[in-house]
């Protein structure tokens, strides 16, 4: 709803454009006059500001007075400055109009204020400048920046300090503040007083880490190589260690990346746990996030076994399973655990089988034995030909003729010097 009374034409057209009819809107005002909390009032014994209020009247009877669409203005700036939500600022000693006006400009009221230091001045600041401060801090320190402003009897010394470059937190002491910063870069300050005088200044801050290393006290460095040493399937957890630029102050940096320059040998996470996959050669590497710091180390991963023992000979049944066991002598069966990793560990190749002869002899005999029983039996009335009877005792006959061939080539093999 408006607070500006007058007359407006609407006008609506067709879709094609054509003019088709117009109306007339008359709206009334809403506002039929304002009042004002003060008419004549004195600004003395220190102030220097005043709220004023004013209220526009409703023409409705019923209805809320509206509070918006009200312009302030001063008759005379010098002595008093009021905001758009009628806060009086004195200048200096004086006597001046305060107006309120409705936003139609039909009703206003105005405030006869006289400002009185008993002959006493605002002053207002003439120029502020920052004073001189460390150019650099650590991450994590506290910097001063005090300042001054002119003339020293300025009345209103208050300022707005706003700082840029990174995380902080901003402290107010007498006369400077104080400015705790946390992440690298420059920092730029402003200072501001109330009529808008400013001064900047700007200072570096830098991370407090001088460097980092793998922690390696817990791990096994060969003496030839000089390499660390990692075992084929040993799993464990990387450490670093932050080295400070200055005692004082913390380390603000937590977060590493750690990496591999071969993942197929030995896979890192970003926790720092690793896993040995092969043997080879292999380097571990640790990056300071946010920074350029970095620390590598050489890493040889070796085989955990020092010798293995496998059966030189085995005597096994025809169609049984047999699966031969390696034992190994570890170098230090504490820090290796076998039982996760032999299947990676050791191949087994078989390079020939052998069947005793007394034993192929017997199986031959046997099935010799079957044939003839069973060509006896196909000769009896009990086995008619092209019966189903005497169809399955041919197949069985069949079975020990292929089982005999087998044997017989078993047998020729067997009587060979083995070469193991």
């Amino acid at each position: 709803m408006g607070l500006v009374g007058g007359t407006g034409y609407v006008t609506v057209y067709s879709d094609d454009g054509n003019k088709t009819d117009t109306i007339k809107i008359v709206v009334e005002s809403m506002v039929k006059g304002i009042t004002i909390s003060e008419s004549n009032f004195f600004i003395d014994n220190g102030l220097n500001e005043y709220q004023l209020e004013a209220t526009l009247i409703s023409a409705k009877s019923g209805v809320e007075p509206i509070e918006n669409g009200i312009t302030w203005k001063s008759s005379n700036t010098s002595v008093a400055t009021v905001s758009s939500k009628g806060l009086i600022k004195a200048k200096k000693d004086g006597i001046v109009s305060i107006t309120a006006t409705s936003e139609d400009g039909e009703y206003s009221k105005s405030a006869l204020v006289t400002v009185n230091y008993n002959g006493g001045l605002v002053i207002e600041p003439q120029s502020i400048k920052i004073d001189e401060h460390l150019d650099t801090i650590q991450s994590g320190e506290t910097i001063m920046i005090g300042y001054k402003i002119s003339p020293l009897d300025t009345t209103d010394k208050d300022v707005t300090v706003k700082i840029y470059g990174g995380d902080s937190k901003t402290s107010k002491r007498d006369g400077y503040y104080e400015f705790t910063c946390y992440d690298e870069g420059r920092y730029t300050v402003i200072f501001t007083t109330d009529n808008k005088l400013s001064d900047s200044t700007t200072f570096e801050v830098k991370s407090n880490l001088k460097g980092i290393e793998i922690e390696t006290e817990t791990l096994e460095r060969d003496p030839e190589s000089q390499r660390f040493v990692l075992y084929h399937g040993q799993t464990g957890q990387l450490d670093h260690i932050f080295e400070k630029a200055k005692l004082t102050s913390k380390i603000l940096v937590d977060d590493v990346d750690w990496d591999s320059s071969d993942s197929k040998l030995l896979s890192v996470n970003d926790d720092g746990e690793f896993t040995a996959k092969k043997l080879g050669d292999v380097t571990i590497r640790v990056e300071a996030k946010d920074s350029n710091h970095i620390d590598t180390i050489p890493v040889e991963i070796q085989d955990m076994a020092e010798e293995m023992f496998l059966p030189t000979y085995a005597e096994i049944g025809l169609n049984m399973a047999y699966r031969p066991t390696p034992v190994f002598t570890a170098k230090d069966d504490l820090l290796y655990g076998f039982d996760t990793v032999l299947e990676t560990d050791y191949k087994i190749e078989l390079i020939e089988t052998r069947v005793p002869l007394e034993y192929i002899q017997t199986e031959i005999s046997f099935e010799e034995e079957r044939i003839e029983t069973i060509d006896n039996l196909l000769k009896t009335d009990d086995y008619p030909k092209g019966s189903e009877a005497a169809n399955e005792l041919k197949e069985e006959k069949l079975e020990s003729v292929n089982r005999k061939r087998d044997l017989t080539t078993f047998e020729s093999s067997s009587k060979k010097e083995p070469s193991w």
